[in-house]
């Protein structure tokens, strides 16, 4: 491409950025976009790192698409034989997508055949499959059920790696929303552990309110967007959505225990086996209670409680997030007498949404039938109405692109 390799000018860049902050007491960074030729630039990653280091995983991402070309197209196109340990090892060193790297590339037939190239090239096959053994030892709900939903998706995310990028909105990111109420709701149960739910939680609404408020102005950037969610979630002249979530509480887990939150089974022993294979899970939960029964599984959304996957479709394999954390419960923890989403919005306020449980035998065989789809690499991409509006990879996919 006549211009020096990627490594070269990482290294060169981060080299003469260290070296000016040592001798600067303030050092300011900027980049271009597009040149006047309406060439694109990139941002390089150690700058992105330095704004993004919480958020971003260096070694579980690709950094553009355009390094992902450079490297693999040298596999796919010119069959040139490329040490496969040094490829892998490079390929977990990048770091985010960018969008206007998938712009820039006009042949991107290679992103789009995927079986004919894993059945052509050894080289990129052996790296899929070692990423599928990697994963083999603790997939998450949300990738199994991202496979059903789109295994073209599933490839780009879970076995390249390549980083989601999303378009800046009008209006609220929802995820956003949806990270801050976890923050909040962690915060506070987390000073309520090993305690019973009583009338007076009510009493508590002093202290909800300061963790609320601390939480947006810490994680919301845009003060118009702080402005919005500190009306919707504490206002003193509307019927806030916390306040609601704190009569919900006593409507009804009157006499909850609250055993745990933010409840991490990554790295424990949560496995299942069928064949002879053994597939392991990782995964956090939200918030456990204990009632008279046993033990409560919350899981909280902040979306439209329409949109929640129904009994029927856990039944069938389409959801695997409350099989999976019953399963990992039980085996770490001891007996789960109920599964419920805990909608909080201002549509619906606060409610929850049981769902019955699922046997082990039939979620263990939902599990091994996605899972035997994966294996034997399959991923052909699958149309749908969130194809254009919610994929993050709707420029790189055959069915849109």
């Amino acid at each position: 491409m006549n211009f020096p390799t990627y490594d070269m000018l990482y290294a060169l860049s981060k080299f003469n950025f260290e070296s000016t902050k040592k001798s600067a007491k303030q050092v300011f960074l900027s980049y271009f976009r597009k040149d006047e030729k309406g060439n694109i630039f990139l941002k390089s990653p150690f700058l992105r790192n330095i704004a993004r280091k919480e958020e971003i995983a260096v070694e579980d991402n690709i950094d553009t698409l355009s390094e992902w070309q450079m490297r693999i197209s040298e596999i796919i196109h010119r069959v040139k034989d490329v040490n496969h340990s040094s490829l892998n090892q490079d390929m977990r060193k990048r770091a985010l997508l960018i969008r206007e790297g998938i712009k820039r590339i006009t042949d991107v037939g290679r992103l789009k055949n995927v079986k004919k190239i894993l059945e052509t090239e050894k080289q990129f096959s052996d790296y899929a499959k070692d990423r599928i053994n990697q994963l083999s030892k603790g997939i998450s709900p949300f990738a199994l059920e991202t496979y059903g939903t789109c295994p073209y998706n599933f490839f780009l995310n879970y076995v390249l790696r390549i980083g989601e990028v999303e378009e800046p909105e009008k209006d609220m990111d929802n995820l956003l929303r949806g990270k801050v109420i976890h923050r909040i709701l962690a915060e506070f149960y987390s000073r309520k552990l090993a305690k019973t739910i009583g009338k007076n939680i009510v009493n508590d609404w002093k202290e909800l309110k300061s963790i609320a408020l601390n939480a947006i102005d810490e994680m919301v950037p845009k003060t118009r967007d702080r402005i919005l969610l500190r009306l919707e979630f504490v206002s003193n002249e509307l019927d806030p959505l916390l306040k609601k979530f704190l009569k919900n509480e006593v409507k009804t887990n009157l006499g909850h225990i609250v055993e745990d939150v933010e409840w991490e089974f990554t790295g424990k022993d949560v496995s299942i086996e069928k064949n002879g294979e053994r597939l392991g899970f990782v995964g956090r939960i939200d918030r456990i209670d204990r009632n008279r029964s046993g033990l409560v599984i919350f899981d909280y959304k902040t979306g439209n409680k329409d949109y929640l996957p129904s009994e029927k479709k856990i039944e069938e394999g389409g959801s695997f997030q409350f099989p999976i954390y019953s399963f990992a419960v039980e085996k770490c923890i001891g007996k789960v007498s109920k599964t419920a989403y805990y909608v909080l919005n201002s549509k619906d306020g606060a409610v929850l949404e049981e769902r019955q449980s699922t046997s082990n035998e039939v979620f263990i065989s939902n599990v091994f039938s996605v899972w035997k789809k994966i294996r034997k690499l399959e991923f052909e991409p699958k149309s749908g109405s969130f194809c254009i509006t919610r994929c993050p990879f709707n420029e790189l996919c055959p069915e849109t692109g």
